[in-house]
């Protein structure tokens, strides 16, 4: 008789308890895996502008506008700059100063 009682009982406790909680954000609203990675290091290392061609070696890889390198995408390369797309925001990279950030 005990058994008959308790194992509903047990039962509808493992349901609730497997259930998922009503209060949590659905998934699509919580997927923020890559903006908490680090964003990559990107080390611009030469430039080579021509009047036919522009060229830069960032990371040991020679690239274009247009190429992707370690997730960013090469947005314009000028003299003494290379501009980059990293999860929609952009990044200058310079020979001479520092890396900068630019918000789109």
């Amino acid at each position: 008789m005990v058994t008959k009682i308790l194992f509903p009982v047990c039962l509808a406790w493992s349901v609730v308890a497997l259930a998922a909680d009503p209060t949590r954000p659905p998934d699509w609203m919580t997927n923020t895996v890559q903006e908490s990675q680090p964003l990559p290091v990107l080390t611009l290392q030469q430039i080579r502008v021509s009047p036919t061609d522009a060229v830069a070696v960032i990371n040991n890889q020679l690239v274009r506008v247009g190429d992707k390198i370690d997730g960013a995408q090469v947005l314009a390369i000028k003299a003494g700059v290379v501009t980059v797309k990293i999860r929609q925001k952009r990044q200058k990279l310079s020979l001479l100063n520092n890396t900068r950030q630019d918000s789109e």
